[in-house]
């Protein structure tokens, strides 16, 4: 239940952001962050659209990949913000 809740706090977050991210969402565990939950419920969310036949607007897929991308290279608001973007393009 205690996932279930994170995740779903994660979602309200990722819909609404289009300003500075909850700094706990975008911090690596390492640093006691949720970063590499929000990139698995982003691309899930994609995969699952695209596997029910939806059309992920936008740039979507660009998105995602830019933020694994940013991710990787550990800029980790970068990668939130584009993570966000991912994901209100996939739930829009």
């Amino acid at each position: 239940m205690q996932t279930l809740s994170l995740r779903l706090a994660i979602e309200e977050v990722l819909i609404a952001s289009s300003g500075p991210s909850v700094a706990l969402y975008a911090l690596p565990a390492s640093q006691g962050g949720y970063i590499n939950m929000v990139r698995d419920i982003v691309t899930s969310t994609i995969v699952n659209e695209v596997a029910a036949g939806q059309a992920v607007n936008g740039d979507g897929q660009e998105d995602l990949a830019e933020g694994n991308d940013a991710l990787a290279a550990g800029k980790y608001e970068q990668a939130f913000q584009l993570y966000a973007e991912a994901y209100r393009h996939a739930v829009g």
